[in-house]
């Protein structure tokens, strides 16, 4: 694993531990760095999306979701296109 992804792993880990205390701000933080560093990670984005939805902010949670969601498209497709 390259040095980046080590950190954003961290990261995500330390935004894991701050949400289950409800800290969504400090989370929100944490895994918006982390994206810096790995920014094709999907658990980050659902985790960050998972913040801006306790912090009502619905906007930002569905760039978030949409994200996701154009990623997850995007590496089907590239999937079905290898195995064809």
């Amino acid at each position: 694993m390259s040095p980046e992804l080590t950190v954003a792993l961290q990261l995500k880990n330390e935004g894991n531990e701050l949400y289950r205390k409800q800290d969504y701000v400090g989370a929100l933080a944490k895994y918006s760095e982390a994206l810096t560093l790995d920014n094709k990670n999907a658990v980050l984005f659902v985790n960050r999306a998972a913040c801006n939805y306790g912090l009502n902010k619905y906007l930002n949670t569905l760039e978030d979701a949409q994200t996701v969601l154009r990623q997850c498209h995007i590496h089907g497709l590239a999937e079905l296109m290898r195995t064809s």
